[in-house]
C-alpha cells in the first residue's frame, strides 16, 4: 500500500488536483477485532463504513513481527533489513546512536510527498529513532509533528509528567485529558482546507499498553469477561469514534471526495 501511494502520486499529470492522503495506523490491534473483520464483541461502525466504501485487504503481511522495524518498512517502502533495522530499539544495547533508528540517508514517504508539494504531518507515535537530531520527525520530511518519540505513553498525560512534543518543543500544558482524543484534535487541525494537499499520518498508539480507557467507554463493555478485555474493547471503541470525528470533518469541509484514506 505504501509503495502504491508513491506510485499514485508519481503518475498524476501536473494539471491534475493531487488528492489528500490520510494514513491511520493502530498499534497492537488484533486482526479480528473490527466489525468488518468479523468481531462480535467490539463495535467499529466508522471503520466498517470505510471498509464498505473502499477496498478491504484480507491477506496482510508486514516486513517485521515487532513494532519499530515494521514502522520503518511502512515509512520507507523498503524491507528494514536492507538498512540494518531488524529489531525493536534498545538503547541499552552497545551500538552507535545513528544505528538506533531509520538511517538518515533513507527517504521516507513524507520526504517524497513533501517534494511533490504536500503539507506533511505526523500525529502520534514515532518510534523509529530519536538518538540523534537527524532522526526526529521534523528532519524526516514532516512539516509538523505532535506526539511521542518512544514506543508507548500514558493515555492520561500530566503536564508535569509526559513524553509529548510539538515539533521539537516538550509539551508543558495538557490540551485534552485522554491521549486518543488529543491526537484526533491535532489531526483535524492538520487536515483543514489549504492551498496545498495534505499528507497526514495519524499514528495512533491505541490499543498498545498501558491498558487505560475512559470510564464512559469502559461502561459499554462491562459485559465482557476480564478487565483487560473490557479495557481493550473500550480503547478500540474510542479510536473508532475519533475516526468518525475525522470523517465528519472531511465531509464538512468538502474534502472527503478528494482524500485517499488508508
Amino acid at each position: 500500500m505504501h509503495l502504491f501511494l508513491l506510485l499514485f502520486i508519481g503518475i498524476l499529470p501536473l494539471q491534475a488536483k493531487q488528492p489528500n492522503i490520510l494514513m491511520i495506523l493502530a498499534d497492537d490491534m488484533g486482526y479480528g477485532d473490527l466489525g468488518c473483520y468479523g468481531s462480535r464483541q467490539i463495535e467499529t461502525p466508522f471503520l466498517d463504513q470505510l471498509a464498505a466504501a473502499g477496498i478491504r485487504c484480507t491477506d496482510g503481511y508486514v516486513c517485521a513481527n515487532v513494532c519499530a522495524p515494521s514502522r520503518a518498512g511502512l515509512l520507507t517502502g523498503r524491507h528494514p533489513q536492507r538498512f540494518g533495522f531488524e529489531h525493536n530499539l534498545n538503547k541499552s544495547f552497545p551500538t552507535l546512536p545513528e544505528r538506533l533508528g531509520i538511517p538518515v540517508g533513507q527517504k521516507t514517504i513524507a520526504d517524497h510527498l513533501k517534494k511533490a508539494g504536500y503539507r506533511t504531518s505526523l500525529i502520534g507515535k514515532w518510534h523509529v529513532g530519536d538518538s540523534a537530531p537527524g532522526m526526529l520527525p521534523n528532519a524526516r520530511g514532516f512539516d509538523y509533528f505532535f506526539g511521542m518519540h518512544s514506543g508507548s505513553h500514558d493515555y492520561f498525560p500530566k503536564a508535569e509528567k509526559n513524553k509529548l512534543f510539538r515539533n521539537k518543543s516538550p509539551i508543558k500544558k495538557i490540551g485534552h485529558p485522554y491521549l486518543t482524543d488529543w491526537f484526533t484534535h491535532e489531526a483535524i487541525d492538520q487536515i483543514t482546507v489549504a492551498e496545498k494537499p495534505f499528507f497526514c499520518f495519524l499514528s495512533l498508539n491505541t490499543p498498545h499498553t498501558p491498558m487505560q480507557a475512559k470510564e464512559e467507554d469502559l461502561a459499554r463493555f462491562s459485559h465482557l469477561k476480564g478487565k483487560r478485555r473490557q479495557t481493550y474493547a473500550a480503547m478500540q471503541w474510542c479510536m473508532d469514534l475519533n475516526i468518525g470525528k475525522i470523517l465528519a470533518h472531511l465531509k464538512k469541509t468538502k474534502q472527503i471526495e478528494n482524500t485517499l484514506i488508508v
